[in-house]
């Protein structure tokens, strides 16, 4: 997979991932308004069986409860607007740096989806 590009005033320049912390069960929410904004989201999704009253159902929820993948060109992209997202905390911070993700995760986890864009958890050789 290629890297994906921002264009700034005709330049394209090389966009990093970084991962987004949202509010309780709100995954869903962020991404749809971070894309609306126009920022490139990745929600990875898992299916997995749930037993509710006896009756097993098959359920779609984030792999990572409570955060998603947002790709930004670096110091181009305005990052405030994502603090005031729907459904968005913020950037994943540590010591006030948010570190990125490195491509390699973004492109394996993207390899593991099936068909309809939900994670296999199943081993694979």
């Amino acid at each position: 997979m290629a890297v994906p590009a921002a264009v700034i005033q005709g330049l394209a320049l090389p966009t990093r991932w970084y991962c987004v912390q949202c509010k309780p069960r709100q995954e869903s929410r962020a991404e749809e308004h971070l894309a609306n904004q126009g920022y490139q989201v990745y929600l990875p999704r898992i299916r997995s069986r749930q037993r509710i009253r006896g009756a097993s159902r098959l359920r779609i929820h984030p792999m990572f409860p409570g955060y998603l993948f947002i790709s930004l060109a670096a110091y181009r992209d305005e990052w405030a607007p994502i603090r005031s997202t729907r459904g968005v905390i913020g950037l994943v911070r540590v010591g006030g740096i948010a570190p990125q993700v490195p491509e390699e995760v973004i492109d394996a986890l993207q390899g593991r989806e099936d068909d309809q864009g939900h994670i296999n958890l199943a081993i694979q050789t």
